[in-house]
């Protein structure tokens, strides 16, 4: 998938939390190399959303334009199957895409809310373990490690519950 430099003006519409959700993602994956700008994820995700299409229902070959001879047999394939309303992210093919098995610390302070000092401290305290990569050392985080630690603050939290103590914030 390729996004063109030749630019269009594209509107569309989406519901508020959709629209939160996406900036959320853009602000976790821009810092670290994955889209430019917002535009940029949408027009991705948008592209890899065609292709998936394009697999299920053209068997991978890009949709004609509909005034392209011959593409009317196409139309009349698709009138005749069962796909009655969008794909969900449910539902929808996708393309393959390999799971990230570390991310960087800053990906952590948002993921848990916390500043960056908290998600050194946390690495430094041995709660969170963390490897260093990289030429200038940087952390990064398995996210099994994360969710280890989730599980085990989540286990304090319990316990200190039973034990009648308020918990700090």
């Amino acid at each position: 998938m390729s996004i063109s430099s030749a630019k269009n003006k594209v509107s569309f519409y989406m519901p508020p939390q959709d629209e939160e959700r996406a900036r959320a993602a853009y602000r976790v994956m821009q810092p670290h190399g994955r889209a430019g700008t917002l535009s940029h994820l949408y027009s991705h995700a948008i592209l890899g959303y065609v292709e998936a299409l394009e697999a299920e229902y053209n068997d991978g070959e890009q949709f004609p334009d509909p005034s392209t001879p011959g593409a009317h047999a196409i139309f009349d394939r698709l009138r005749n199957t069962e796909h009655t309303s969008w794909p969900t992210a449910q539902t929808r093919p996708t393309p393959d895409v390999p799971a990230r098995r570390f991310v960087p610390l800053e990906s952590i302070q948002e993921m848990l809310a916390i500043s960056r000092s908290q998600a050194y401290a946390l690495v430094r305290t041995g709660d969170l373990r963390a490897i260093r990569v990289g030429g200038r050392g940087q952390w990064r985080v398995e996210l099994t490690e994360l969710e280890a630690y989730i599980q085990r603050a989540y286990q304090a939290a319990a316990e200190s519950l039973s034990n009648d103590t308020d918990p700090q914030e």
